[in-house]
């Protein structure tokens, strides 16, 4: 899993202790591990409400998904004197659909430079058709600085996705053993990436566009030394207005996703 692809990112109250000093930094390509042919196969529950307007109007829509997403280092597209910039892609397919859709595959890919000073997004595509266009970071996000500990935070920057943008921090707030599909894994970082800032316009299924009056949400997962992330939790909300005949009503969409790591995953 991308660490870039997985930021729905959020905002969040920190209250965890940095009584850790810099002399308990941790090398962050121990649990970033970056090699061609390595592959990680995870599983997905995805969750969507969307409520509208206020009181004894106001109406909900539900639906959930779930499946499987396969990400894996295809390639190195390039070297440069600060590092290497790899060709990351992700294929999610749903299996599972309230809407009824499925099976669905989507496919999306990352340009990232792996270097001493962090792992950063150069950029990034959904791979639609032939012709989809890469989305180009300047200045590049930050997804992971070059040493980690607990207290340790940065800025990643602002993040693209579809038709809005989100301003995005990082901060590592310990360690903790995860139980995943493949394994029990000790002392994992678990890293929190989040946003309170959302600029840009949501895009329904009636094809209405709407501008985001605000946003927030929260984006957490966690990094197994040698294997690299092996579960996230992610909620996000947008807030939006619709007006129609004159009257305007608020639009909310919240979005819960668990994943998973899985047996069989490939680490170099």
């Amino acid at each position: 899993m991308n660490i870039g692809h997985i930021r729905r990112i959020g905002l969040i109250l920190w209250t965890l202790s940095a009584a850790c000093s810099a002399a308990l930094a941790l090398d962050r390509a121990d649990y970033d591990p970056y090699a061609v042919g390595n592959r990680w196969d995870y599983r997905f529950v995805l969750s969507v409400l969307c409520s509208m307007g206020e009181g004894e109007a106001s109406r909900s829509g539900a639906f959930a998904s779930a499946g499987k997403q396969v990400c894996e280092i295809v390639s190195e597209k390039e070297r440069r004197s600060d590092g290497i910039v790899y060709l990351l892609r992700e294929t999610d397919t749903t299996t599972q659909d309230d809407l009824g859709e499925v099976p669905r595959v989507t496919t999306s890919e990352s340009q990232d430079l792996i270097s001493s000073k962090g792992h950063l997004t150069v950029a990034m595509r959904d791979v639609e058709t032939g012709e989809s266009k890469w989305h180009e970071y300047d200045p590049p996000l930050r997804e992971l600085p070059g040493d980690l500990s607990p207290g340790k935070e940065w800025s990643i920057g602002t993040s693209w996705r579809d038709t809005f943008t989100f301003k995005d921090d990082g901060k590592c707030v310990g360690t903790e053993n995860v139980a995943v599909a493949a394994g029990e894994f000790d002392d994992c970082l678990k890293i929190v990436a989040v946003h309170g800032k959302v600029n840009g316009t949501f895009e329904l299924d009636a094809g209405d566009k709407l501008p985001i009056k605000g946003g927030k949400g929260v984006l957490t997962y966690w990094l197994a030394k040698g294997v690299g992330v092996v579960k996230s939790e992610d909620v996000e909300q947008l807030i939006m207005e619709k007006t129609k005949d004159g009257k305007t009503e608020t639009v909310t969409v919240t979005l819960k996703e668990t994943m998973e790591l899985l047996p069989g995953y490939k680490v170099k």
